[in-house]
């Protein structure tokens, strides 16, 4: 709806009675960084990591980049650092770290260790004699020394397709590694399906730091009718799940809908398989630990099934299913990531991708891992970026206490600073869930309502005029209700206190035109996981200068009036691109 019409609504207009309730938080973006020519795929892999000192790191991974030298797909990693409110370059990594050859992949996949050190895997890479083995190498993500590499095994192996910090399994003193090569160990049946007679089991290998060139234990996957398990497309550590056991880590095996739990016996120093657990179509796409979710001791862990749209968590003890969330969003599941306690629930939550979403647009979902509540949503602001593609956990850099996400669009037509466009260059972008300055005022849930404050969502960007894909959010809220957001050029001065109507400590905060009412959907089947949505088509100039602050809040009839408030939120009318 078109912002030509403002208008101020009285105080007795506002159908909502509210308590006070402290300010909701709300996704907002910190940074960005996007590819730095056509067809990079920066954001095809991100992740974070701690240095020396408590330094922490954004990592982004852009398989497809050319290096310095103009090699093509030699692959990047680029290192940021966060300063004075922006990302900023570490000295050590002025120029992205890249791949040795043309065609290496180099930063497909990152994995984040201890001590600041971070693997990456180059499922392409040539390692002597053996044309697409791949490799992974570890990387100080302080100093930027290399070292050292450990190389897949097998000629088309491609190995680095996964990668992951197993902890000392061999009691050596330094850690071990696993490396993922799926397209290993082929087996013929005499029986082709599809026309090929050939497939691939898989495997995945156990290095140790101190003896990269030698890999001591191997675990190899299966074939069975028309397929093979192509092992080793997704790894992740555990942890111990017993007193004084070794610590396990767990490997996806989408192929069979699997994830195995594997660890290390110590009376014949090899890898071994403690169970399966088994899942939806695509169960164990991806992996990744969650903490202990149910008050056990140990750890436990989610895993992705996108072709179920579907993520499950799991006891990392016995595999007992102890929550799920099916959804109704194309390639839910793709990505998953443990993004820390971000509702102050006690437990770790977790952060899932759907690149698939909106047409490929993309999104990515935080969820509570306690209660099943949508904690926020962030979409993807550029048609067909691919915005979920990879996720993470990055350091708390606002001083909430949590930490931040980064979200991959390997996808994404980024501008080109001239007026151009640079096709499939790619990004990354790094959110908070602490509003800080960008929110502001009490949300509210009174008696008769299902309780739950509604959180006031970082808008589809960017605001720029005329853009017709600028759409302000809102989650946390039940689904089937419905939802009218009041947007305005005006913050009231002071806010409206709404004590006179019995909202105690609410407060009613902007000159607004009222958008339509839209209704509340659940991007999964849980009833608490709710969503809605409101497209805005910012006017050109001069009605909406670029500069001007547009002030948001939402009000939700939950489940009828008096209804809930969210907080507000501002956001500044951005120049469009070229400017």
């Amino acid at each position: 709806m078109p912002l030509d019409r403002i208008a101020n609504i009285p105080a007795a207009a506002v159908l909502a009675v509210c308590l006070a309730a402290p300010v909701a938080p709300a996704q907002r973006q910190l940074a960005s960084i996007h590819g730095e020519h056509a067809g990079a795929a920066m954001g095809q892999a991100v992740a974070g990591v701690l240095g020396a000192g408590g330094a922490s790191y954004l990592l982004v991974g852009a398989p497809h980049a050319n290096s310095a030298t103009g090699q093509l797909d030699t692959g990047t990693v680029t290192v940021r650092a966060f300063a004075s409110g922006q990302l900023a370059r570490v000295p050590a990594f002025f120029f992205p770290i890249a791949g040795a050859s043309t065609g290496d992949r180099f930063g497909s996949v990152l994995a984040p260790g201890g001590a600041g050190h971070f693997l990456v895997g180059a499922p392409e890479a040539d390692p002597p004699g053996l044309t697409d083995a791949g490799l992974a190498m570890r990387i100080d993500a302080s100093t930027g020394a290399r070292g050292p590499t450990w190389n897949g095994t097998v000629a088309g192996g491609l190995g680095g397709t996964a990668v992951a910090w197993l902890g000392d399994l061999d009691g050596n003193g330094t850690d071990d590694i696993a490396l993922g090569q799926p397209n290993t160990d082929f087996v013929y049946r005499n029986y082709p399906c599809y026309g090929y007679p050939w497939y691939a089991s898989g495997r995945i290998q156990a290095f140790s730091v101190t003896a990269p060139a030698v890999a001591y234990s191997t675990v190899v996957g299966v074939t069975w009718d028309c397929d093979g398990e192509y092992l080793g497309t997704a790894l992740a550590p555990l942890g111990s799940i017993a007193s004084g056991s070794l610590p396990v880590f767990l490997a996806g095996s989408s192929k069979r809908s699997r994830v195995r739990v594997l660890g290390w016996d110590t009376s014949n120093s090899q890898l071994v398989q403690i169970r399966e657990d088994a899942g939806p179509s695509t169960f164990g796409t991806c992996v990744c630990a969650v903490g202990d979710q149910d008050g056990d001791g140990f750890p436990d862990y989610a895993a992705g099934a996108p072709g179920a749209r579907e993520v499950q968590i799991r006891s990392g003890v016995d595999g007992t299913l102890l929550r799920q969330f099916v959804s109704v969003v194309p390639d839910f599941g793709r990505a998953i990531a443990d993004v820390g306690d971000q509702d102050g629930g006690g437990r770790d939550d977790l952060l899932v991708g759907a690149p698939a979403a909106d047409s490929d647009d993309g999104a990515a979902f935080v969820f509570s891992a306690e209660t099943g509540r949508l904690l926020a949503v962030m979409q993807g602001k550029f048609a067909g970026e691919r915005f979920g593609t990879a996720v993470a956990a990055i350091a708390d850099w606002t001083g909430d206490g949590v930490p931040e996400l980064a979200v991959g669009a390997p996808a994404a037509d980024v501008p080109d600073g001239q007026g151009g466009t640079w096709t499939g260059a790619g990004r990354a972008a790094v959110f908070t869930l602490d509003c800080r300055g960008v929110c502001h005022g009490h949300g509210c849930a009174p008696a008769g309502t299902s309780g739950i404050v509604p959180t006031i969502s970082q808008p589809r960007g960017p605001a720029w005029p005329g853009n017709a894909r600028f759409r302000v959010g809102v989650v946390g809220v039940p689904p089937a209700t419905q939802a009218i957001l009041f947007l305005g050029l005006q913050q009231l001065t002071p806010p409206i206190q709404l004590d006179f109507l019995g909202m105690t400590g609410c407060e009613y905060r902007i000159a607004t035109l009222t958008a339509p009412a839209v209704s509340t959907v659940s991007p999964t089947t849980a009833p608490v996981a709710g969503h809605a949505y409101s497209q805005v088509t910012i006017p050109i100039d001069p009605a909406v200068p670029v500069g001007a602050q547009l002030e948001a809040q939402w009000y939700v009839l939950d489940p009828a009036i008096p209804g809930t408030l969210s907080a507000g939120m501002t956001v500044v009318v951005a120049p469009p691109p070229g400017l």
